[in-house]
């Protein structure tokens, strides 16, 4: 996949389609890496109107909301990325699911981004502060492999 083609709509494609980076955001939440007990939901609506991007769901318990953003956004698209996240975090803290599901007690929420939004940038994704729930992960664009950042601040 070319830096240039990941737009938002074409990641979302690949989360859905990519059993390895499927695997690779199991491992991420330290889960069993299992794909038969995982059920990813794709534009999970809340409350609000407030759409997630994804609900990962293990075991019947809600593990993680995702929040994706393409190579294409600025700092401000970003920044609206993690008030989303903020937003989910909050769902978890008032047991708020879309479904009906329950949340397991050590739940994350995702902040998921190509890794040319690392690369390309004018801003630092470091120089941001995220919920105390919120894991950054990048997927590589030509490996599709996605990794837990550990430089957020």
């Amino acid at each position: 996949m070319s830096i240039d083609s990941v737009r938002e709509k074409v990641f979302h494609d690949l989360v859905i389609q990519n059993d390895n980076i499927k695997r690779d955001l199991l491992s991420i939440l330290n889960l069993e890496v299992d794909l038969s007990r995982l059920e990813l939901i794709h534009e999970d609506k809340y409350i609000n109107g407030i759409f997630a991007d994804f609900t990962v769901v293990y075991d019947s318990s809600i593990n993680a909301i995702i929040e994706c953003k393409s190579n294409d956004i600025g700092v401000t698209d970003y920044v609206r990325g993690i008030g989303q996240v903020m937003q989910y975090e909050y769902f978890f803290e008032k047991n708020i699911s879309s479904k009906g599901y329950k949340y397991v007690p050590n739940f994350k929420t995702i902040l998921l981004i190509p890794s040319s939004v690392l690369q390309n940038r004018s801003f630092n994704v470091g120089k941001f502060k995220y919920p105390v729930s919120t894991f950054l992960v990048e997927i590589n664009e030509i490996s599709n492999v996605a990794r837990q950042e550990v430089e957020k601040s």
